[in-house]
């Protein structure tokens, strides 16, 4: 039991900044566990695995997320509901990249000194 307890990396924060590498943790652990297939459409897993599945998930997300689906049992639908809600990195990500790119390109360009004769 104290093995479902710890945690292995850094729990999905409420803002989801760190959802792509925190699904990438999680398909791996689970597909150490023996697991992967409970977050698939049309499983056909044990109770058993479903519940494994759902703790270590539920071990791994913001404190304020567990309380937001403490009544999702099955970890499939817990995890599209978290895939709807924060797998949209490219439309939040960006704008932002795209503004800051063009800030600094225009950094990269030296100041020309007006001269008055």
């Amino acid at each position: 039991m104290a093995n479902i307890a710890k945690i292995e990396f850094p729990a999905l924060n409420i803002t989801g900044e760190n959802y792509m590498p925190w699904t990438a943790h999680v398909k791996r652990h689970l597909k150490s566990m023996g697991v992967l297939e409970t977050i698939t459409e049309w499983n056909e897993c044990s109770d058993q695995d479903r519940a494994k599945s759902d703790v270590f998930l539920d071990k791994h997300i913001d404190e304020m997320l567990q309380f937001e689906y403490s009544n999702f049992e099955d970890p499939y639908v817990l995890w599209e509901d978290l895939k709807s809600r924060f797998d949209n990195q490219r439309e939040v990500l960006l704008p932002t990249a795209r503004d800051e790119w063009n800030n600094l390109r225009f950094q990269d360009f030296k100041k020309r000194k007006t001269m008055s004769y």
